[in-house]
């Protein structure tokens, strides 16, 4: 190992750990209680009274959602956490990806729903009945047209019955949380029915604020919808927008979920990690409900951190210091254009970087297997965002080869040669770029929202390093494109 390294280790073995240990694909399973780690500013999104939670795609908003719905995980963070006051708390799925399992109407029932008059509000209404009232209230169950139709027969009746749950929940010191994600699937091609719903999960939010004691909902809401105006037009929407939490995680909470992985993975290098981490840094873990929680001064202490990784990867990505800082290089050159790294593409990175063939040398994780986790890394995350948002695809395929920073006529000169944004947009798949009506400038502005692009002036763009590489975009000295010919 090079100077100051993790001794015990070789640097193949440290490596197996961490291919072994970090998690595969761009879609992980929701994590073991050994692998929960629950950033300080993420445990005030997870606090019951807060309603809105906003972030990207990979920021942790179906993370989160699974995980607190599971008694296991929620009690964990409960108690890790208790300010989010999940301790006596019963959460319940009002919508999400994946199977409904009758929680929730799927895509269809949703079209069928409206095509019947049914109202985003009423559908709404019907999820969170069934979730909080039990089989005494006599609410049907077996088709959501009829669940609705018995509350539009007797709303006061409703009305009475989720007061008298709040009533009992607030005896008992108790509440009940409803948790609300991936909204966008709902009506994945139409922006006006997509806003509509959000927008009317958000006003009920509201009200169960300001009318309720133990029943509350949380919504986890995409960046580009909690942006658009349309959303939260609604009276007294800026509560919401002022008391709304951003999953955002800054370089430590990325590296503590690093250590987090290795110290719990289930191969035997997990003990020689944390013992190593006592012996040449005075790092003490403790055992804690059978996980190994990152000690305190682990999380917050940035130049232990940074003495951590260095044994992992050595300092400098390259023979000098003027190549630069592998601590701050690696999630420097995954953030997007507003600054902020995914911590699945964080750990992707590191993953590949593992599992790199030419991994070779003192260290385990040498700066040219860290180029190539940031190469694979830029692959996942445009393959995710593309997933979401198709039309990026459509827009910066045409760019190909393009050096940034570069003035926007030139991007605009691309777009021109393959017809214009509104040709290139034609037949997407999911939501349109929601400003598209007002041209390239429109698009571009959606694209800098996403953080695909940096716009320093209204003349020049720039693409981050974690779009620009797959996408097939040049930098001067920069590394390798490896985007589509």
């Amino acid at each position: 190992m090079s100077e100051g390294g993790l001794k015990r280790f070789s640097a193949e073995s440290l490596r197996r750990l961490i291919a072994s240990a970090l998690p595969e694909g761009s879609e992980p399973p929701p994590p073991s209680p050994g692998q929960l780690y629950v950033p300080l500013q993420h445990a005030r999104a997870l606090n019951v009274q807060r309603a809105l939670v906003v972030g990207d795609r990979g920021a942790g908003k179906s993370h989160w959602c699974q995980s607190i719905a599971r008694d296991e995980l929620r009690l964990l963070v409960a108690h890790r956490m208790p300010e989010t006051s999940l301790k006596n708390c019963r959460v319940s799925v009002g919508h999400a990806g994946g199977k409904t399992e009758g929680r929730f109407p799927d895509e269809d029932a949703f079209t069928d729903l409206l095509k019947r008059d049914y109202s985003p509000r009423e559908v709404w209404q019907a999820v969170i009945a069934r979730a909080v009232l039990g089989a005494e209230s006599g609410l049907p169950r077996t088709y959501w047209r009829e669940t609705i139709d018995w509350m539009r027969e007797d709303r006061e009746r409703l009305s009475a019955l989720l007061s008298r749950a709040d009533a009992e929940l607030e005896r008992d010191k108790r509440s009940h949380l409803i948790v609300f994600d991936a909204l966008d699937v709902i009506a994945p091609t139409n922006w006006d029915t997509a806003r509509n719903y959000a927008r009317e999960l958000l006003r009920l939010a509201l009200e169960f604020q300001n009318r309720y004691h133990a029943l509350r909902l949380k919504v986890f809401l995409r960046q580009d919808m909690f942006v658009d105006g349309a959303v939260l037009a609604f009276p007294d929407a800026s509560k919401l927008q002022n008391s709304a939490i951003f999953l955002e995680w800054t370089h430590g909470d990325l590296y503590s979920l690093f250590w987090q992985y290795l110290a719990n993975a289930e191969q035997e290098g997990a003990e020689i990690f944390r013992r190593e981490c006592e012996s040449l840094f005075g790092i003490a873990w403790k055992l804690d409900q059978n996980v190994w929680p990152v000690p305190d001064a682990l999380r917050r202490e940035t130049v232990l951190q940074e003495a951590v990784f260095h044994a992992v990867a050595g300092p400098y990505m390259g023979a000098e210091k003027r190549r630069g800082n592998t601590y701050t290089w690696l999630p420097n050159h995954l953030a997007d254009g507003r600054g902020y790294t995914s911590p699945r593409s964080f750990l992707a990175a590191l993953r590949r970087a593992a599992e790199h063939e030419s991994t070779k040398g003192d260290a385990a994780l040498p700066y040219t297997a860290i180029k190539a986790g940031v190469q694979a890394a830029s692959q996942i995350r445009v393959k995710e965002i593309s997933e979401d948002y198709d039309w990026v695809e459509k827009v910066m395929l045409p760019l190909h080869r393009l050096t940034v920073p570069c003035l926007f006529s030139e991007v605009e000169g691309r777009w021109l040669e393959k017809g214009g944004v509104e040709k290139l947009c034609e037949n997407t798949r999911f939501l349109p770029p929601s400003n598209l009506r007002e041209g390239a400038a429109g698009v571009r502005g959606d694209l800098e929202a996403l953080g695909v692009f940096q716009v320093a002036s209204q003349q020049r763009v720039n693409v981050p390093d974690v779009f620009r590489i797959a996408f097939g975009l040049g930098r001067k000295g920069g590394v390798k494109p490896v985007g589509k010919r």
